[in-house]
């Protein structure tokens, strides 16, 4: 029991590090394509 509690923690820790990064690198590209626009 503990070992499965051990993994499902560290399986929602790595998934919700991913969803902030894709989150946070969709957020860079936007940034970049609206400076690419304002520089236009």
């Amino acid at each position: 029991m503990d070992a499965f509690v051990i993994a499902s923690t560290l399986v929602g820790s790595f998934v919700g590090a991913f969803v902030i990064q894709k989150a946070a690198l969709e957020g860079l590209f936007r940034m970049m394509n609206s400076d690419r626009r304002i520089h236009k």
